[in-house]
C-alpha cells in the first residue's frame, strides 16, 4: 500500500486492513456553499444517526383556530372528519364580532360529524362554507369528563441513500511530467466537489425508492417529496407572487413553526421576482452574509417571522423554477447511519489507498449515507410562482 493522501482537517477514525478512513464533513461544509445551499445548511447542523436505512418521521397535525361548515340542518352543523375533533361541547363558534353560537352536543360517529348549537343555524346567519372561529370549551360544574381528543401522529417514511464517488490516477499518469500542480490532490478536490453536489441533488431531486433483491438500493426522499407526502402544498392564486400572497403563506404555513427566522428557498427566477416586489413596495429587508458557512441570504420581514431567502441553483430548471419552499430550520437535519460494531458514523467518510492490491495506480473513495430528517409539519411547498404582482 502507498502513502495515503493527506486530508486537511480530516479526523482519522480507523485503520482496518491498512485502509485509512477519515471523516471529511468539516472540509466539505464551505466547499461551493452558494451553489449547494441545502447541503451546506444540513451539513453544518447536527447530524441525526439512525440504526436503519429506513425510518419514520412522526408529527401531529396543526391545531386550527378556524373551522369551515360543510352543511347545516336546523340547529346542527356538519364538519369534515379532520376538523370535527377540534370542536367540543361548551365552545363558542364565532361568526363575526357580534355573532357567536354555543356548542351543546357533538356527534363523533363516523360519517355523521355533526355539532348541535344552542339555536338554529339560520338565526345566526350560518350556512354551508361559513368559516367559524373556535372558542374555549367551557365546562359546567360537576359535569362528566369531556370526550378525549384522539391525537394519533401522522408519519412520513424516509430512506437514507448511500452516495459514493472515487478519484484516482494510473501509474502512467503519476510517472509523467506535470506542470499544473499536484494531480492527485486536484482529482480529490474535484471528487469532493461532485460529492457535495450529489448531496445537494439528493435533497432536491430524489424520490423515496427501494429496489428489492441483491443489491438492496435505497434512495432518500427529497425536501419536495416530504412536503408533498405530508400534504403541505399551497398553490398561489393565478400563479402570481405578490406581497399580500406571501404574507398569507407565512401566516398559514408559519403559524406553528417555533422559530422566528424561517428558511425560504427560491429559484433564481423567484429571487428576481422578490427583488422587484421589494423595489416597488419597500419590504423591510436586510442582506446577510454568513462567513462561517460561505453563504449569503436576503432577510424579509413578514409579521412575526423573518424569511431568510436563499437562491437555490437546483430550482433553476427541470420544471422547478416556479416552486418555493418554506421550512423551519429547527426541523431540518441530515440523517446518517452508523457501523453497528464500531459505532462509527457513516458520514462523509474518505478511504485512501482503496484500490485492490496489485491494481495499477492509486484510488480514493468518498462514501456518505445521507437522508433528510425533517419535521413534516414545518416543511411547506409553494407551487405556481410563475409571475409577480407588486
Amino acid at each position: 500500500m502507498g502513502n495515503p493522501v493527506r486530508a486537511a482537517g480530516g479526523e482519522l477514525l480507523t485503520d482496518n486492513s491498512a485502509l485509512q478512513i477519515r471523516e471529511m464533513a468539516k472540509e466539505l461544509v464551505t466547499l461551493s456553499a452558494q451553489q449547494n445551499t441545502l447541503a451546506t445548511l444540513t451539513m453544518a447542523a447536527a447530524v441525526k444517526v439512525k440504526n436503519q436505512y429506513e425510518f419514520e418521521m412522526m408529527y401531529l397535525p396543526a391545531r386550527p383556530n378556524i373551522v369551515t361548515v360543510e352543511a347545516v340542518n336546523a340547529s346542527t352543523l356538519q364538519f369534515t372528519a379532520a376538523e370535527l375533533p377540534w370542536v367540543q361541547v361548551g365552545m363558542h363558534l364565532l361568526k363575526d364580532a357580534d355573532t357567536r353560537a354555543r356548542v351543546t352536543a357533538v356527534d363523533y360517529t363516523a360519517g355523521t360529524y355533526q355539532v348541535t348549537i344552542d339555536a338554529t343555524a339560520a338565526s345566526y346567519g350560518i350556512a354551508a362554507a361559513t368559516v367559524l372561529n373556535l372558542g374555549a370549551p367551557g365546562s359546567a360544574e360537576g359535569s362528566a369528563a369531556p370526550t378525549p381528543m384522539t391525537r394519533v401522529p401522522d408519519t412520513v417514511t424516509q430512506h437514507i441513500s448511500t452516495i459514493r464517488c472515487a478519484y484516482g490516477l494510473s501509474r502512467h499518469a503519476m510517472s509523467s511530467a506535470n506542470y499544473s500542480g499536484a494531480r492527485m490532490l486536484q482529482n480529490r478536490k474535484e471528487c469532493m466537489q461532485f460529492m457535495k453536489e450529489s448531496i445537494e441533488r439528493a435533497g432536491w431531486v430524489d424520490a423515496k425508492a427501494k429496489v428489492t433483491g441483491p443489491p438492496l438500493l435505497y434512495k432518500s426522499g427529497s425536501l419536495p417529496y416530504v412536503a408533498t407526502a405530508a400534504g403541505n402544498v399551497l398553490t398561489l392564486e393565478d400563479s402570481v407572487v405578490s406581497l399580500g400572497g406571501l404574507r398569507q403563506v407565512v401566516r398559514l404555513a408559519g403559524r406553528y413553526m417555533p422559530s422566528k427566522d424561517l428558511l425560504f428557498f427560491v429559484s433564481p427566477k423567484g429571487s428576481e421576482m422578490l427583488d422587484r416586489i421589494n423595489l416597488e413596495k419597500a419590504v423591510p429587508t436586510k442582506r446577510e452574509d454568513i462567513p462561517s458557512l460561505g453563504l449569503s441570504c436576503t432577510t424579509y420581514g413578514f409579521g412575526r417571522h423573518n424569511l431568510k431567502v436563499y437562491e437555490v441553483d437546483q430550482l433553476a430548471g427541470g420544471g422547478m423554477e416556479n416552486e418555493m419552499y418554506l421550512l423551519d430550520p429547527a426541523g431540518l437535519a441530515a440523517a446518517t447511519t452508523k457501523d453497528q460494531e464500531s459505532g462509527r458514523r457513516n458520514w462523509m467518510l474518505e478511504e485512501t489507498d482503496a484500490q485492490t492490491p496489485g491494481t495499477d495506480g492509486k484510488l480514493g473513495v468518498f462514501t456518505c449515507d445521507f437522508g433528510l430528517d425533517l419535521v413534516p409539519a414545518w416543511c411547506w411547498r409553494i407551487k405556481g410562482a410563475a409571475n409577480y404582482r407588486v
